[in-house]
Protein backbone atom coordinates (compact mmCIF):
# COMPACT_ATOMS: atom_id res chain seq x y z
CA UNK A 1 0.00 0.00 0.00
CA UNK A 2 1.19 3.85 -0.53
CA UNK A 3 0.61 6.25 2.23
CA UNK A 4 0.66 9.85 1.92
CA UNK A 5 2.23 10.87 5.20
CA UNK A 6 1.27 14.48 6.30
CA UNK A 7 3.48 16.52 8.99
CA UNK A 8 5.02 19.58 9.23
CA UNK A 9 7.37 17.90 11.03
CA UNK A 10 9.99 15.30 10.44
CA UNK A 11 8.05 12.24 10.88
CA UNK A 12 11.18 10.22 12.60
CA UNK A 13 11.60 12.88 15.57
CA UNK A 14 10.81 10.75 18.42
CA UNK A 15 10.88 14.72 20.39
CA UNK A 16 7.61 15.22 18.80
CA UNK A 17 4.31 14.64 20.40
CA UNK A 18 5.69 11.80 22.60
CA UNK A 19 7.34 9.95 20.09
CA UNK A 20 3.56 8.45 18.92
CA UNK A 21 3.75 10.40 15.20
CA UNK A 22 7.32 8.10 15.00
CA UNK A 23 6.62 5.33 16.26
CA UNK A 24 3.57 5.03 14.12
CA UNK A 25 5.66 6.23 11.02
CA UNK A 26 8.35 3.63 11.49
CA UNK A 27 5.60 0.57 11.63
CA UNK A 28 3.93 1.59 8.95
CA UNK A 29 7.53 2.08 6.63
CA UNK A 30 8.05 -1.64 7.50
CA UNK A 31 5.20 -3.03 6.16
CA UNK A 32 4.40 -0.31 3.49
CA UNK A 33 5.20 2.37 1.04
CA UNK A 34 5.28 5.74 2.75
CA UNK A 35 6.22 8.97 1.55
CA UNK A 36 6.26 11.87 3.93
CA UNK A 37 4.79 14.71 2.30
CA UNK A 38 4.13 18.51 3.96
CA UNK A 39 7.92 18.62 5.61
CA UNK A 40 8.75 22.70 4.87
CA UNK A 41 4.99 23.87 3.97
CA UNK A 42 4.06 25.52 7.28
CA UNK A 43 8.02 27.06 7.52
CA UNK A 44 6.99 28.71 4.19
CA UNK A 45 3.40 30.20 5.13
CA UNK A 46 5.50 31.47 8.73
CA UNK A 47 7.94 33.66 6.44
CA UNK A 48 4.92 34.48 4.07
CA UNK A 49 3.03 36.05 6.93
CA UNK A 50 6.28 37.50 8.70
CA UNK A 51 6.71 39.67 4.91
CA UNK A 52 2.83 40.01 4.59
CA UNK A 53 0.69 40.33 7.70
CA UNK A 54 3.64 40.64 10.33
CA UNK A 55 0.73 42.87 12.32
CA UNK A 56 -1.05 40.21 13.45
CA UNK A 57 0.14 36.79 14.98
CA UNK A 58 0.53 33.89 12.81
CA UNK A 59 -1.38 31.01 13.15
CA UNK A 60 -1.02 28.29 10.43
CA UNK A 61 -4.87 27.87 10.38
CA UNK A 62 -5.35 31.35 8.97
CA UNK A 63 -3.72 29.41 5.65
CA UNK A 64 -5.44 25.82 5.66
CA UNK A 65 -6.88 26.91 1.99
CA UNK A 66 -3.32 27.53 0.80
CA UNK A 67 -1.74 24.62 2.63
CA UNK A 68 -4.58 22.12 1.53
CA UNK A 69 -4.11 22.81 -1.74
CA UNK A 70 -0.70 22.65 -2.25
CA UNK A 71 -0.81 19.39 -0.67
CA UNK A 72 -3.71 18.28 -2.64
CA UNK A 73 -1.89 19.14 -5.86
CA UNK A 74 1.23 16.75 -4.11
CA UNK A 75 -1.26 13.94 -3.30
CA UNK A 76 -3.06 14.01 -6.70
CA UNK A 77 -0.04 13.84 -8.80
CA UNK A 78 1.43 10.67 -6.94
CA UNK A 79 -0.26 7.40 -7.24
CA UNK A 80 -1.06 6.73 -2.90
CA UNK A 81 -3.77 4.79 -1.50
CA UNK A 82 -4.07 6.74 1.32
CA UNK A 83 -3.77 9.65 3.12
CA UNK A 84 -2.32 9.53 7.12
CA UNK A 85 -1.99 12.40 9.11
CA UNK A 86 -2.01 13.88 12.70
CA UNK A 87 -1.99 17.18 11.63
CA UNK A 88 -5.16 18.70 11.84
CA UNK A 89 -4.60 21.86 9.95
CA UNK A 90 -3.31 19.89 7.14
CA UNK A 91 -6.60 17.62 6.22
CA UNK A 92 -9.35 20.11 7.08
CA UNK A 93 -9.68 21.18 3.08
CA UNK A 94 -8.18 18.58 1.57
CA UNK A 95 -9.10 17.71 -1.82
CA UNK A 96 -8.06 13.90 -2.86
CA UNK A 97 -10.31 10.98 -4.07
CA UNK A 98 -8.32 8.95 -1.62
CA UNK A 99 -9.04 8.00 1.68
CA UNK A 100 -8.29 10.38 4.61
CA UNK A 101 -7.09 8.96 8.11
CA UNK A 102 -6.74 11.45 11.10
CA UNK A 103 -4.93 10.29 14.64
CA UNK A 104 -4.93 12.28 18.19
CA UNK A 105 -5.04 11.32 21.44
CA UNK A 106 -7.69 14.60 21.88
CA UNK A 107 -9.44 17.27 20.56
CA UNK A 108 -9.03 21.14 21.01
CA UNK A 109 -11.82 21.69 23.69
CA UNK A 110 -9.94 19.80 25.91
CA UNK A 111 -6.55 20.49 25.40
CA UNK A 112 -7.31 23.66 25.78
CA UNK A 113 -7.61 24.25 29.48
CA UNK A 114 -3.48 23.45 29.54
CA UNK A 115 -2.19 25.69 26.34
CA UNK A 116 0.25 28.64 27.02
CA UNK A 117 -1.90 30.40 24.10
CA UNK A 118 -5.00 31.86 25.65
CA UNK A 119 -5.99 33.84 22.84
CA UNK A 120 -9.80 33.37 22.91
CA UNK A 121 -9.35 34.19 18.77
CA UNK A 122 -6.71 31.02 18.36
CA UNK A 123 -9.26 28.87 20.39
CA UNK A 124 -12.14 29.35 17.82
CA UNK A 125 -9.98 29.05 14.69
CA UNK A 126 -8.24 26.05 16.14
CA UNK A 127 -11.36 24.65 17.39
CA UNK A 128 -13.31 25.36 13.97
CA UNK A 129 -10.38 23.79 11.86
CA UNK A 130 -10.29 20.92 14.04
CA UNK A 131 -13.92 20.43 13.73
CA UNK A 132 -13.58 20.56 9.64
CA UNK A 133 -11.06 18.03 9.99
CA UNK A 134 -12.92 15.77 11.75
CA UNK A 135 -15.57 16.22 9.61
CA UNK A 136 -13.43 15.57 6.10
CA UNK A 137 -11.87 12.83 7.23
CA UNK A 138 -12.74 9.23 6.19
CA UNK A 139 -11.68 7.58 9.50
CA UNK A 140 -10.64 9.21 12.80
CA UNK A 141 -8.26 6.97 15.22
CA UNK A 142 -7.86 8.18 18.79
CA UNK A 143 -6.35 6.29 21.62
CA UNK A 144 -9.25 6.20 24.01
CA UNK A 145 -12.86 6.13 24.45
CA UNK A 146 -13.34 9.64 26.33
CA UNK A 147 -11.21 11.16 23.32
CA UNK A 148 -14.23 9.61 20.65
CA UNK A 149 -16.98 10.82 23.48
CA UNK A 150 -15.40 14.19 22.78
CA UNK A 151 -15.23 14.32 19.57
CA UNK A 152 -18.61 12.77 19.60
CA UNK A 153 -19.76 15.46 21.59
CA UNK A 154 -18.31 19.18 21.01
CA UNK A 155 -18.38 18.37 16.87
CA UNK A 156 -20.93 15.63 16.32
CA UNK A 157 -18.51 13.27 14.41
CA UNK A 158 -20.86 10.10 14.42
CA UNK A 159 -19.58 6.95 16.44
CA UNK A 160 -19.22 4.96 13.52
CA UNK A 161 -16.50 7.15 11.83
CA UNK A 162 -13.99 6.85 14.93
CA UNK A 163 -12.01 4.14 16.09
CA UNK A 164 -10.16 3.56 19.21
CA UNK A 165 -6.55 2.40 19.16
CA UNK A 166 -4.52 2.25 21.88
CA UNK A 167 -1.54 3.73 20.73
CA UNK A 168 1.06 2.00 22.86
CA UNK A 169 4.76 3.31 25.21
CA UNK A 170 6.20 4.43 22.58
CA UNK A 171 9.53 2.91 23.79
CA UNK A 172 11.43 0.89 21.83
CA UNK A 173 11.04 -2.84 21.59
CA UNK A 174 14.13 -4.70 24.13
CA UNK A 175 15.89 -6.94 21.87
CA UNK A 176 17.57 -8.98 25.23
CA UNK A 177 15.67 -9.44 27.97
CA UNK A 178 17.44 -9.80 30.98
CA UNK A 179 20.91 -10.02 29.76
CA UNK A 180 22.22 -6.90 31.69
CA UNK A 181 20.43 -7.32 35.11
CA UNK A 182 22.26 -7.97 37.80
CA UNK A 183 21.74 -11.37 39.92
CA UNK A 184 20.57 -10.36 43.18
CA UNK A 185 18.83 -12.44 45.88
CA UNK A 186 15.68 -11.61 47.53
CA UNK A 187 15.35 -12.28 51.17
CA UNK A 188 12.54 -11.90 53.24
CA UNK A 189 12.72 -9.85 56.54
Amino acid sequence: MRIAYLSDYQPMDVNVWSGTPSFIYKTLCKYHEVTWIGGGIVSAFRWYHKYHHREVPYYSENYIDKICSVLSREINSGKYDLVLTCTYYMVSELKVDIPVIFFSDTVFDDFRPWMSNKNTFYHELARITECKCLKRADAVIFSSEWAKKSAMKNYGIPSKKIHVIEFGANIPTPTKLGQNRPKRTLNKI
